[in-house]
């Protein structure tokens, strides 16, 4: 697992007292998208404001050679969002921002396909997040910045499946409320020294319900749903982090110690608490060496808290049927990292090795003579000990003016030291190679993608029907993208998988698009 850190889209207007409106629409053949984005943005001295909306069609997949169009896979979406800054004075200002995205009829292919099921499909999905964000700036040493960001967040997924020849129709709904608050102080107390203090806090409220109708008899039973309905999932934490610059060296240090309070209301159980909290670090140096080379490194704590997906979960779930387990502890580890980096005007180089130790692993342990629905039964337990060892290469040489190539892989290795054994999902060897030539207006790349065979496989890989005994096949494809722009127009042209290979991301129930044309048009409107 990891961190994403994301930036939405912010106001770069230049233009003040003018409205500026974008539109871009994309296709893809037979049918496989179709969407569309008008945006707008206005600015003046005192404040700014950007927002859009997105409509996309998404038709089903067709994969390469003799797989063909992949139904169900295609549905709907809608997104709009916005995001306005005021400044209140020259030193601080406030930025409120609203993401929101809806889904219908999003189809579990692979349940189809692979489980005999009629339908299965997550009917409605939303997601809204609204934050308010204020910041400070000041020239104090101690108090150099003031960040306070306060957030609400509301996702809603109903579901719906049914399999052949059954008569029981099962619906079921999930809804998790969220408020947030983070608090940070930015601290210089001089040149080459940068702190930053703070908490956060987040609040979880699940609700969780299914129902079953039966089409026999004509009777509706209320179920318990995936989540034991009510729960309340309570993550704080506290850091203090450091940033020392010597010049030639550069040391970023931290502390964060995080607590928990999970609750949850089982009908058989009772009431349920757990606090489990942890104490985890970090500690990273980049070392420039001469004009053009950097040595860096890292070593990172960690520790993950069992969610109550991990804790309370109830029903299918892949290839499975999962039973609580309410007795989990917090999974650990340690991070070690090295690498090396190497820059000039032709040259951009960079290749990493790291090694993650895991220990108290939350694994699914099959129950023994135990079918429901069809499904073997398997719980939740702290048993397993593991380590990934991987490496990273990132390479860009400009060939001439106008012409650059790029390089990138990933290699990972990881082992289930308690049950000897790989660990599940480990992706195999996978990177691209790509030629681009940029000249004013126009610029045309042909890229090469890869992924190797990944026949490395844990037993609990083999029992899921997306990657069985064999595992995943290696696979080539080549893409070819070339665009121009003008001044208020840029139009975008792809041909997708040229050579219509069939091939599969490792773990994924969908085949990846065979042979497709894309295009892109997007204008500029000032």
């Amino acid at each position: 697992g990891g961190v994403i850190h994301v930036k939405t889209k912010e106001n770069t207007s230049k233009v003040l007292n003018k409205i500026s409106l974008n539109n871009t629409s994309k296709f893809i053949s037979s049918g496989m998208e179709k969407t569309n984005r008008t945006a707008i943005q206005y600015a003046t001295n005192k404040w700014d404001f950007i927002g859009g909306i997105s409509l996309k069609k998404y038709g089903d997949l067709v994969g390469g050679e003799n797989i063909g169009k992949q139904t169900p896979t295609g549905y709907n979406e809608i997104n709009y969002d916005l995001k306005t800054r005021i400044k209140i004075s020259t030193q601080s200002e406030l930025i409120y921002s609203s993401q929101n995205t809806i889904q219908k009829n999003v189809p579990i292919y692979h349940k189809i396909a692979l489980e005999n099921f009629k339908t299965n499909q997550i009917d409605y999905q939303i997601r809204y997040l609204n934050y308010l964000k204020y910041k400070y700036i000041s020239h104090k040493r101690w108090i150099s910045e003031i960040i306070i960001n306060a957030s609400t967040q509301r996702t809603i997924e109903q579901r719906s499946n049914q399999k052949n020849n059954s008569s029981i129709f099962r619906n079921e709904a999930d809804t998790v409320k969220n408020i947030g608050l983070t608090a940070e102080i930015v601290s210089k107390p001089n040149k080459k020294w940068t702190m930053n203090t703070g908490f956060d806090y987040y609040k979880d409220e699940i609700f969780s319900e299914a129902i079953e109708t039966s089409s026999d008899i004509n009777t509706q039973v209320i179920k318990r749903g995936l989540y034991p309905n009510g729960s309340i999932y309570k993550n704080s934490s506290l850091f203090n982090i450091h940033n020392l610059n010597f010049n030639k060296l550069n040391i970023v240090a931290g502390l964060r110690y995080n607590f928990l309070h999970i609750q949850m209301n089982e009908l058989t159980l009772g009431n349920i608490a757990i606090k489990p909290s942890a104490l985890v670090s970090n500690f990273g140096i980049n070392y420039q060496l001469n004009q053009h080379g950097f040595l860096f490194g890292s070593i990172t704590t960690g520790y993950r808290a069992p969610n109550i997906d991990d804790l309370g979960s109830l029903g299918i779930v892949d290839f499975r049927y999962e039973i609580p387990s309410y007795d989990l502890r917090p999974e650990k580890s340690l991070n070690t990292e090295i690498g090396y980096k190497y820059r000039s005007n032709k040259i951009d180089f960079s290749i990493a090795a790291f090694k993650m130790k895991l220990k108290d692993i939350i694994a699914r342990v099959l129950v023994d003579g135990k079918v429901i629905n069809g499904y073997n039964v398997y719980n939740k337990k702290n048993i397993e000990s593991s380590y990934i060892n991987g490496a990273e290469v990132n390479y860009t040489y400009l060939l001439s003016k106008y012409l650059t190539w790029y390089t990138n892989a990933t290699y990972t290795y990881g082992q289930n030291v308690t049950k000897n054994e790989p660990m599940r999902r480990i992706p195999p060897l996978f990177g691209q190679n790509k030629i681009s030539f940029v000249k004013k207006n126009k610029t045309l790349a042909i890229a090469h993608q890869f992924a190797g065979k990944q026949d490395r496989l844990a037993q609990g890989d083999k029992d899921d029907n997306r990657i069985g005994k064999l595992g995943t096949p290696g696979w080539n494809i080549f893409n070819v993208d070339a665009e121009w722009e003008f001044k208020n127009l840029s139009v975008n042209t792809s041909l997708i998988n040229i050579s219509n290979v069939q091939y599969k991301t490792h773990g994924s129930g969908v085949y990846g698009m065979g042979r497709a044309i894309n295009l892109t048009i997007q204008w500029n409107i000032r």
